[in-house]
């Protein structure tokens, strides 16, 4: 990024400039990782939201399951948030890691009891 900022500035090469482009540049950057961004595909490790896994699919995946996590005013049998549940465990080709963190919501509740299974 140091290279491509010190490109992108040209003749102004005072440090102001360089420090500031390469920051846009890292803030870019950081903002990719933590969105869909389409030329990150191929990268070793993307973090996705729910509803971003769709379509994908991966050699592994690690689901990260919050108490507090917010998954709609859904009542039981949770019809809606079921299917996004299931989309997203089936991404991965081989290994599906659940990790459960805190009180699990409604939804997620009957994964406990698989919790420590392979």
């Amino acid at each position: 990024m140091l290279a491509q900022s010190l490109r992108r500035v040209g003749d102004r090469r005072d440090i102001a400039s360089v420090l500031d482009h390469l920051r846009q540049a890292v803030i870019g950057r950081r903002t990719a990782l933590l969105t869909d961004e389409t030329d990150g595909i191929g990268a070793p490790i993307q973090l996705m939201g729910l509803y971003q896994t769709k379509g994908r699919e991966a050699d592994a995946t690690i689901v990260v399951l919050r108490q507090g996590d917010f998954f709609g005013f859904e009542p039981e049998p949770f019809e809606i948030g079921s299917r996004l549940l299931y989309v997203v465990l089936i991404r991965a080709r081989y290994t599906t890691i659940i990790l459960l963190l805190g009180n699990p919501p409604p939804l997620i509740a009957p994964l406990v009891p698989l919790a420590g299974t392979r």
